[in-house]
């Protein structure tokens, strides 16, 4: 069949556009059409532009994929409703400690020299770490024994701790059980339900492990081990012991409907501590009030309030222990320091009468006894300072600041004295040793009544009647909880939920990268815009319908704004056609299904036909096609059958489907449609469609899917490219431009479809709106 085929027409085809870019008529309207076929020189330059995404880009990202936006903002509120409805509430207790300064060491004077230093900026420093400390929480956790939990285990999933807190109770205090569709009430505990233990044991290896109670008549009650293994039963009040397994389990209260199953565990000294001090703030109030807050976070506000309690009471018990065990350890050292003081004040009033008795009377100026002042008062100091270091070395080390600034008070004081014994030397001997005796006395004395003045302080500490700790607030039973907040939940779930949707529908956007502007296309491409049709409301109407009669929108609708568009594709087209040798067969494509260029191709044979030529519009889709939906086909033989029988074409065309329009039906499908639409095969057909219409419109399969396409474009003289408006993507477009043009052929234009102008990037649609102002005149009041 190769053979007959003219070779003028066969090379005219096989340049499939090449010639389109030709100088046409002098014509300047035809020559403006033309121009705007041809490919341009700088062919996918916009692949080297800046890729910069504007406002714009974003918020038409945003209103095509609305729905998906709502929905994940409405989701998420949703959800942040539900958490914050459901979840299960928290409270804060808490407790204020105030702590007083230290009055500090034997001689209430090291406190006072660590303040002047600044080592310790707040009393309060320290003490949180105490009141944390594990040995003090372990305390509390002894005085309430907390070592075991138990929970109630048969709640219904989901809400059933919101029902629980919701429900109305009977005289014991349980809840009332709804009436609820597949829903067993005995099978689930509603609320209310209380087990107090009074001893709960396990062997340690099974410390935090779940054990399950079951309720049963009468105050009865099973324990099973983690393996569902029975260890224990009993009753409340009687404790039950498994000697050789190492249980034993003691209930005091019990308040549970029969069947109500509970979790118990049991836990060390150690790990409990550690849990609850995870839970546990200690801060000051603020910097140097001395005042601390003790806070706990805990679903029971009861349970709560009575351990703060515990760990507050613990740290001052701990506290006044503390300072008891200091004041022993200072008295002790007091008391061995006040025998040698006791010597050495009567030892120096000896000498001093001694002296007295020997002198019998001696002179004693006024400058004498301000000397003897001076003394007295270096030498009291030097002396409190020794024992201040003495105390200080076995509390700080020899580079400690107290221990500096106490070896830095007293070379100062030796400065003093040095000074002092100067003046004292100039004196008459009998004068000054008067001044040396009188000062040791002095000295001697005053120091040895101030030890005993702190002896006795010391004596009363040690006996625990004072603390430098006290309780202001106790912990009271919080009457709302601190957590969840409902109001900031739902708040950022929706702020939540909008930024998620609007990310997801950025994503989506850039993932699918639909096309949205004729620009876009001819800037990858090189390809320039043959048409843009814009939607056609009566169009979209009718395709929502799933069984409708064929509507060809260029018969039903002639003065539509998409039927003006499309005429203008035909006169482009037409002014292509017109570059070629003989040029009369125009192919329809796109990149990917979905498309619309069955619409296309049926309007625009429709127009053609109109214009009074003899049109054949060739259904070359044979794997999916759509042609019924515009034009009557019936279920009839077909393009598939004379491929296939390689039978005459023109015993199954449907002439006159539309005036001067006959139509070559695809066929039924075939399990081999690339095998039937090869190259051979296809030149009969065209050969005779040639030599019978005056142009010839074939709706092609898409490329990217199969390559029918590309072997039928080399029987087109022209190849126009359907572009859906935001269903293509532009890296799709490419894609079929590329694998077109590796065919040896040339796409003459893009048609862009379905079009709707977008308000936020056109204003409007001032940009396109010629389809209702210059092409108007036809139906000016037509609804869009």
């Amino acid at each position: 069949m190769a053979e007959n085929v003219p070779s003028s027409s066969r090379s005219s085809r096989r340049a499939n556009g090449s010639s389109a870019g030709s100088p046409a008529s002098p014509s300047s309207s035809q020559s403006s059409s033309r121009s705007s076929l041809r490919p341009s020189s700088h062919r996918g330059s916009a692949l080297d532009d800046d890729d910069t995404i504007s406002i714009a880009d974003l918020l038409e990202n945003l209103v095509d994929h609305r729905w998906l936006f709502a929905g994940v903002a409405l989701l998420c509120t949703l959800a942040a409703a539900a958490y914050a409805l459901l979840a299960t509430p928290v409270y804060t207790v808490d407790s204020l400690i105030q702590v007083e300064d230290k009055k500090g060491s034997t001689l209430g004077a090291l406190a006072s020299v660590a303040q002047a230093l600044d080592v310790s900026s707040s009393p309060v420093e320290g003490e949180i770490e105490v009141v944390r400390s594990r040995t003090n929480v372990s305390r509390a956790v002894e005085a309430l024994r907390l070592q075991s939990e138990a929970e109630v285990e048969n709640r219904l999933p989901l809400v059933g701790d919101w029902l629980a807190r919701k429900l109305e109770r009977d005289d014991n205090g349980l809840a009332i059980a709804p009436r609820l569709p597949l829903v067993n009430p005995a099978h689930w505990a509603w609320g209310g339900e209380r087990l107090l233990l009074a001893e709960f044991e396990t062997p340690p290896q099974q410390y935090g492990q779940a054990h399950l109670l079951t309720v049963g008549e009468d105050g009865a009650w099973t324990l099973l081990d983690p393996d569902e293994q029975l260890v224990l039963q009993g009753r409340v009040g009687t404790r039950s012991e498994n000697a050789g397994m190492g249980y034993a389990l003691r209930i005091a209260e019990l308040v549970a409907r029969p069947g109500t199953r509970f979790t118990l565990r049991r836990y060390s000294l150690t790990a409990r501590a550690e849990q609850i001090r995870d839970d546990l703030r200690v801060s000051e109030t603020k910097r140097q009030s001395g005042i601390m807050r003790v806070e706990y976070l805990d679903p029971d506000p009861v349970g709560a309030a009575r351990l703060v309690n515990a760990i507050a009471d613990a740290y001052v018990q701990q506290n006044a222990q503390r300072r008891a065990a200091e004041a022993e350890k200072s008295l002790q050292f007091l008391e061995d320091q006040l025998p040698q003081l006791r010597k050495q004040v009567e030892a120096s009033e000896d000498a001093l009468n001694t002296f007295r008795n020997r002198q019998q009377t001696i002179d004693i100026p006024g400058e004498i006894t301000g000397l003897l002042s001076q003394a007295v008062e270096l030498e009291k100091s030097r002396l409190e300072l020794e024992l201040k270091l003495k105390e200080g070395a076995g509390r700080y080390e020899p580079a400690h600041p107290v221990m500096r600034a106490l070896r830095e008070q007293a070379a100062s004081i030796g400065t003093q004295q040095k000074r002092v014994n100067e003046r004292i030397r100039a004196l008459p001997q009998t004068q000054q040793e008067y001044l040396r005796l009188a000062r040791d006395v002095e000295v001697n004395s005053q120091l040895y009544v101030s030890l005993l003045n702190n002896a006795q302080q010391l004596r009363v500490a040690r006996a625990g009647t004072i603390a430098n700790v006290s309780i202001v607030d106790r912990a009271v039973v919080p009457e709302r909880p601190t957590k969840p907040r409902r109001a900031l939940v739902v708040a950022v779930g929706l702020l939540g939920g909008l930024a998620g949707g609007f990310l997801l529908a950025q994503l989506l956007a850039a993932l699918r990268g639909p096309v949205r502007d004729p620009q876009e296309l001819e800037n990858a491409t090189g390809v320039h815009v043959s048409a843009t049709v814009p939607i056609s409301p009566e169009q979209l109407a009718v395709d929502r319908r799933r069984a409708h009669a064929p509507f060809l929108l260029a018969r039903m609708r002639p003065t539509s704004s998409a039927v003006e568009a499309l005429r203008t594709l035909r006169l482009n087209l037409q002014l292509a056609l017109a570059d070629t040798e003989g040029g009369r067969t125009i192919l329809l494509t796109s990149s990917v299904p979905g498309q619309g260029k069955s619409f296309v191709a049926a309007n625009l044979a429709s127009l053609i036909a109109s214009a009074g030529q003899r049109v054949l519009l060739i259904d070359a889709d044979i794997r999916r096609s759509s042609m019924s939906s515009y034009l009557p086909t019936d279920a009839g033989r077909g393009l598939s059958d004379i491929l296939r029988e390689r039978r005459d074409p023109a015993a199954f065309v449907k002439p006159d489907v539309a005036p001067n329009l006959s139509l070559l039906p695809a066929g039924p499908g075939v399990d081999n449609p690339g095998d039937l639409l090869t190259e051979e095969r296809l030149h009969g057909v065209f050969d005779w469609a040639t030599a019978n219409y005056d142009a010839i419109v074939v709706d092609a399969p898409p490329i990217l899917p199969v390559s029918d396409a590309v072997v039928l474009g080399r029987f087109a003289d022209v190849t126009a490219f359907v572009v859906r408006h935001k269903r293509a993507a532009l890296a799709d477009v490419v894609d079929a431009v590329q694998q077109y043009r590796l065919s040896g052929a040339e796409p003459t234009g893009f048609v862009f479809n379905c079009f709707r102008p977008s308000r936020i990037r056109y204003g409007y649609g001032a940009r396109y709106g010629y389809y209702r102002g210059k092409y108007g005149y036809g139906y000016g009041g037509e609804r869009r």
